[in-house]
């Protein structure tokens, strides 16, 4: 027999591309048995049960960012959602895939009684804004699922521009639901479940009965609006009173012949506290504002008041809230707009006066009957 004695290099040659194949044939079986679990999940896409644990920010959980996303995926109709009592750690600066394996393990471990399990990170600093956004979902033994992540290079990212944590919130809930055949959570007959009931209970929203109220009290307005008198209050903008701002709404508001508006006088300072909950500061501003036209009444039909957020450094819009009250300070009008709302989304708010612009465009809303 003659032996054929091969160079090592060519020996090293054929270890590593024998390992190299073995790699990617097993990368293959793996996305193979991943996208038959993943097309199971697809088939009972709003029965599923799914445990979501608190998504990780700047390297910490947060469970009410989860809480958030259950209320997204609840309104795109998937029925059973809970939430984790305890956080998944990813390993620092690990990839996707290693955190996959690692949220895998520690899923496999738990004994999870849901069919699925849900971890999100959104990776970023205040500084260099949001560079990725993560999910994974494996099923009750840890077996991969879903495996999503989203960077600026991305379409979905770029069409969403999640640079807050609520925004990054709807881009994972949007990627994971388009994904699943699920519809549009911003739908009008959306469904409102236990996680619509917790926000409303973290939100201070008022009662149903106070709610329809309300919608009563909104309804006379198409009529007599026209004729009636509305003291437009200055506005508090970030944190700082602006009459100025006052100024032009009432000067929007007669123009365009909606009302007889006039800037109340002086300065109302409604102090509000700090709260990354944007539903709870709209009803604390609305509660606040209701008690002092309660005790400082006016000859005026109506009286409007506005709160807006404005990066004062990069110009960034956040919010605009505004509240009518009738003349004995019942709530008329409580309206909150954030970023992906549709007319902020058109209106693109940048400066004060761009947000009192759509103040005036919701309450012509409301008056339409569209809101």
């Amino acid at each position: 027999m003659i032996k054929k004695h091969f160079p090592t290099p060519i020996i090293l040659l054929v270890t590593v591309l024998t390992a190299f194949y073995s790699k990617a044939n097993a990368d293959s079986q793996d996305q193979t048995q991943m996208a038959v679990r993943f097309n199971a999940m697809k088939a009972e896409a709003s029965e599923v049960s799914i445990t979501i644990f608190p998504i990780i920010m700047a390297g910490k959980p947060f469970r009410n960012v989860g809480a958030v996303l259950a209320l997204f995926l609840e309104k795109a109709s998937m029925k059973e959602i809970d939430l984790a009592g305890e956080e998944f750690m990813p390993p620092l600066e690990t990839g996707i895939r290693q955190a996959c394996d690692s949220f895998s393990e520690f899923v496999h471990k738990k004994n999870i009684d849901t069919d699925y399990a849900l971890f999100g990170e959104y990776i970023g600093t205040p500084q260099t804004g949001v560079k990725e956004v993560r999910c994974i979902v494996v099923d009750r033994e840890g077996n991969p699922v879903w495996v999503d992540t989203q960077t600026p290079e991305d379409q979905d990212f770029k069409r969403i521009n999640p640079q807050n944590p609520m925004l990054c919130t709807y881009l994972l809930a949007e990627r994971l639901r388009t994904a699943l055949g699920l519809p549009d959570p911003n739908r009008e007959d959306a469904p409102r479940a236990k996680w619509a009931e917790y926000w409303d209970k973290e939100s201070g929203l008022p009662s149903e009965k106070e709610r329809v109220q309300m919608e009563e009290r909104r309804k006379e307005l198409d009529a007599g609006f026209p004729s009636a008198k509305v003291l437009v209050f200055p506005i508090l903008n970030s944190g700082a009173v602006s009459r100025e701002n006052a100024l032009h709404i009432a000067e929007l508001l007669n123009t365009k012949q909606i009302c007889h508006a006039e800037a109340a006088p002086g300065e109302v300072i409604l102090q509000i506290k700090p709260e990354t909950n944007q539903l709870k500061k709209l009803w604390e501003l609305a509660g606040k504002f209701r008690q002092y036209i309660r005790e400082n009444q006016s000859d005026a039909d109506y009286s409007l008041y506005a709160q807006y957020t404005i990066d004062s450094g990069t110009g960034k819009f956040f919010e605009i809230n505004f509240v009518l009250c009738d003349r004995s300070g019942e709530w008329v009008i409580v309206d909150f707009q954030n970023e992906y709302q549709e007319d902020v989304k058109s209106a693109v708010p940048i400066t004060a006066q761009d947000c009192d612009r759509l103040v005036v465009k919701r309450l012509e809303n409301y008056l339409s009957g569209e809101k």
